[in-house]
């Protein structure tokens, strides 16, 4: 099982990976377009929301959900995040 601060470390490395994919997203699409103002973006918040089950779950024809956002974020980038999801699959 994970202690907490495993889990913080593990949340850490997510948040860099975020930054790191944002990066080459906004440079894929400054190529693309020419437009050199989605150059060198920094991430100001991210969320991760995830879906799973188990075989207990699945017997119970059930699942489960949560979210995982970063320590210290602001809420206004947190519940922008989410408006901004519901807004795109609704």
């Amino acid at each position: 099982m994970a202690t907490e601060e495993e889990l913080h470390e593990e949340i850490s490395t997510v948040g860099e990976q975020i930054g790191r994919l944002v990066q080459r997203h906004a440079e894929l699409r400054a190529l693309c377009t020419g437009d050199p103002l989605i150059a060198n973006p920094y991430v100001r918040g991210w969320a991760v929301a995830y879906e799973y089950t188990s075989h207990q779950l699945e017997i119970a024809e059930q699942s489960g959900r949560g979210v995982i956002i970063p320590d210290g974020q602001m809420i206004s980038a947190s519940l922008g995040l989410g408006v901004h999801l519901q807004d795109r699959f609704t």
